[in-house]
């Protein structure tokens, strides 16, 4: 099964079997930082105190700068190339939050970092943050915003190994993975017009950018990185979102490389197309494994697989499952991927003790999909 060959005759008869008709390219554009167009203004972070020691919180003066560009109408808020270090921020309408070349900005590691505040819970509109997890920020947070860019050839880095910890440890204790509640890089909420290009995002601690309502939102041209073995860090979660375009980006991660969700009966995940990524270790382009919501109109071209676990994956859990419909898979290529493709009905989490594996396989109740 490792011929590029057959791998490709096996994506063109997947999509005869599952879509109801062939999409044409997507027929929405893509977002741009022309189609933004954001006011000619720059807000560079060192005029608003930062000094990039790498020990030192530059926290304020990033916000500071994002407000302040913000209020004035919109523009770029401009990271020059140093060691930054900061918690949480929240960006604003209009703004491009532009990380240059040799620019660094490390997210703290200190879970009270997390914690949302009386303020962050008023700017969240809601005391869950994330939906079905844990009350935590994420590093980067929009919400009810629009016109927002995140660009440059910068590296945002989650320091996610020490928030890990704590997972790895109830992992030890229980016997069981348990939730994912762990901070995400970016969260996205209620919002439009979103671009991210050209950056390094890495290891997150959790999924590194997770989409939620969010309407006309392009990913393109970025490296998303995290050890193969950092349990739950995807690399792009869409939600209840639609007009989605990832395109160009190269992925290595410790879970799916894109999981596109629906949980809840508003048929409002749609219209995606993904294209041209190189998708090295890591889970799958993935469907579900929620989607009660229903998800459609999903074209996927000329795609590359490298040393992945899975390639294409359509998952469900039993009384999470939708209506999936017209989704295309075209020139898909795969190389050494263990299982190229997925398509369980019974998603569910297995055990992470051997005696644990040991009894589930004695009772015959050990899940399809171990992951």
């Amino acid at each position: 099964m490792e011929s590029k060959n057959s791998l490709k005759l096996l994506t063109v008869f997947t999509s005869a079997l599952f879509t109801s008709s062939v999409m044409a390219e997507a027929a929405f554009k893509p977002v741009t930082l022309e189609s933004l167009n954001l006011p000619d203004r720059t807000c560079n972070i060192r005029d608003y105190g930062a000094e990039a020691t790498g020990i030192w919180y530059d926290t304020k003066a990033f916000q500071a700068a994002i407000d302040d560009c913000a209020a004035k109408g919109g523009g770029t808020v401009r990271v020059p190339a140093g060691f930054y270090l900061s918690e949480p921020l929240f960006l604003k309408d209009n703004i491009n939050f532009h990380l240059e070349k040799g620019a660094i900005l490390q997210a703290a590691a200190e879970k009270p970092a997390y914690t949302p505040s009386d303020a962050t819970k008023k700017w969240a509109g809601t005391e869950k943050l994330w939906p079905n997890a844990e009350n935590w920020l994420a590093f980067l947070n929009i919400a009810e915003s629009k016109n927002i860019a995140v660009t440059g050839e910068g590296i945002i880095d989650g320091q996610g190994s020490a928030l890990l910890e704590a997972f790895r440890a109830n992992a030890r204790k229980t016997g069981s993975k348990g939730p994912t509640n762990r901070p995400r890089m970016v969260f996205i909420k209620n919002s439009s017009n979103i671009l991210i290009e050209n950056l390094t995002l890495q290891n997150s601690p959790s999924f590194h950018i997770v989409f939620f309502n969010t309407e006309n939102i392009t990913i393109n041209n970025t490296k998303i990185f995290a050890p193969e073995w950092w349990e739950n860090t995807d690399a792009i979660d869409p939600m209840h979102s639609r007009y989605v375009t990832i395109t160009g980006n190269t992925i290595s991660c410790g879970d799916d490389h894109v999981a596109i969700k629906s949980v809840f009966n508003d048929d409002n995940t749609h219209d995606f197309y993904i294209a041209r990524n190189t998708f090295l270790e890591g889970r799958g382009l993935s469907i579900g494994s929620e989607s009660s919501g229903g998800i459609r109109n999903i074209l996927a071209e000329d795609n590359t697989f490298e040393n992945a676990m899975y390639g294409i994956r359509i998952k469900s859990p039993r009384g999470k499952g939708g209506l999936v419909s017209n989704v295309v898979y075209k020139n898909t290529e795969m190389t050494n991927v263990e299982t190229p493709i997925v398509l369980a009905g019974y998603y569910k989490g297995g055990p992470v003790t051997e005696a644990g594996r040991v009894d589930a396989l004695q009772k015959g109740s050990l899940p399809v999909d171990l992951c």
